[in-house]
């Protein structure tokens, strides 16, 4: 099933037939500002799943994508007929005019010397910089967004799907407009401090101030964000992600081989190259066995992830790289090909919408235990590696699902409960709709 055949699937499931512009209480509006969404073929293409259930709920959703998608990334995705696209927001993306802006603001120089002082670290200032720039450019828009939708404004929720320089520009106007109402989910890259050298991200306090409701999609996520801005617990709410019922289950493998997924970017921290020293120790303590490796998806490292699979695989490892796949084109190779175990071997993630697609199909997953993963992933539903887990350790839990095939049946079913229990998008974007109609 491809993106667009999936959006319209899952609306109609949304929907249940009817009209989502009959619906009594749609009847306010909704500004969603993402990254590259809708025009972008991977950025954020989870939104596929959550977009039906705002355009149910809301008499118009306004999609705001804040930078430019270059050609070859660049896709027309459908989208219900509720959800515009304002695309003037990308216009400026790079104008040197919010830098300079930024060196006079008061908040650039506030921060500069409460992380001096507080946090007791020297911050990158260009980074600071380039955040503000930002912030200031997502003003200018929302400014002239509130004056010519005035009279609408009262009824209209902001919603920025990353807690970044966007919901600070967003705030930034509450000075001038404070009925509008700014609500934000918070990930992982956009969450986690740790990230980044030094750990730090830019006027977290100021940013706090303006949000109403500020929303993580784990429980680790909520507790960190506690932890470090106690103040201001009372605006944080967990809401999950979510992925549709896919309608089938995913067999094991019946012919002797072992058959691995795994799916992400080809960047560092998803440590793609961890898991293929794993796999090339399990190769070699099971001679006998043949492994079967598919990994779906593709980034900056793929020719160095190419290189060192050659070098390091042994011959009984056989692989294949699948490169970007959209969604639907996931799940149809769930439903039409076997699949023993799902890999993750993050060094940080929020929770990974890729670990619940393999869940809602009865794939267990093996995991480290970073971010939110602990919450997706347990030692009853697939096996939860610690942290920073050797290439033997891996290995074993690899075997540990061959030696133990009862075990691992087990697990399978365990993983597809713990989907329908916790990461159902229909019951999950539910309540985050309810949510934002209630700020």
């Amino acid at each position: 099933m491809h993106g667009s055949e999936r959006i319209s699937h899952i609306a109609t499931r949304v929907h249940d037939g009817g009209d989502p512009m009959n619906n009594d209480r749609a009847n306010d509006t909704l500004v969603l500002f993402t990254s590259r969404y809708p025009h972008d073929l991977v950025s954020e293409i989870f939104l596929d799943y959550e977009i039906p259930y705002l355009a149910t709920e809301f008499k118009k959703v306004i999609l705001v994508p804040s930078y430019p998608t270059s050609p070859e990334r660049r896709t027309n995705r459908p989208l219900p007929p509720n959800v515009k696209i304002l695309d003037s927001h990308m216009r400026n993306a790079r104008s040197l005019r919010y830098y300079f802006q930024s060196l006079s603001k008061q908040e650039l120089f506030h921060e500069f010397f409460d992380a001096l002082t507080k946090r007791k670290c020297f911050p990158n200032v260009l980074s600071m910089l380039a955040f503000m720039a930002e912030a200031l450019r997502t003003r200018d828009f929302v400014r002239r967004f509130v004056k010519e939708n005035y009279e609408d404004s009262f009824s209209t929720v902001f919603y920025t799907y990353w807690f970044h320089a966007q919901t600070l520009g967003i705030g930034l106007v509450k000075s001038e407009f404070p009925h509008i109402k700014l609500v934000s989910r918070a990930h992982g890259y956009d969450l986690y401090e740790e990230r980044y050298n030094p750990p730090y991200i830019p006027f977290r306090h100021l940013s706090f101030n303006y949000v109403d409701r500020l929303v993580p999609i784990s429980e680790h996520g909520v507790k960190y964000l506690e932890t470090r801005y106690s103040p201001f617990k009372s605006k944080l709410i967990m809401n999950r992600l979510g992925v549709p019922d896919p309608l089938f289950t995913t067999p094991p493998s019946r012919d002797g081989f072992f058959r691995i997924v795994s799916c992400s970017n080809l960047v560092k921290v998803k440590r793609v190259d961890l898991l293929i020293m794993g796999l090339a120790e399990a190769g070699k303590l099971r001679p006998g066995q043949t492994f079967l490796w598919s990994h779906i998806g593709t980034g900056p490292l793929l020719e160095e992830i190419e290189t060192l699979t050659k070098q390091l695989l042994p011959k009984n490892v056989h692989y294949k790289f699948l490169g970007l796949l959209p969604h639907g084109e996931v799940m149809e190779y769930y439903r039409k090909n076997p699949v023993d175990v799902f890999i993750n071997v993050s060094e940080s993630e929020g929770i990974p919408v890729s670990i619940m697609e393999a869940q809602s199909c009865g794939i267990p997953a093996i995991a480290t235990a970073v971010g939110g993963t602990p919450e997706i992933v347990t030692n009853e539903n697939g096996v939860l590696l610690k942290k920073d887990p050797t290439p033997r350790e891996i290995a074993n839990a690899i075997i540990e699902m061959i030696d133990n095939p009862f075990l691992a049946a087990e697990k399978r079913l365990r993983a597809k409960e713990n989907w329908r229990q916790n990461y159902n998008a229909q019951v999950n974007f539910r309540k985050f709709v309810d949510l934002l109609r209630s700020i």
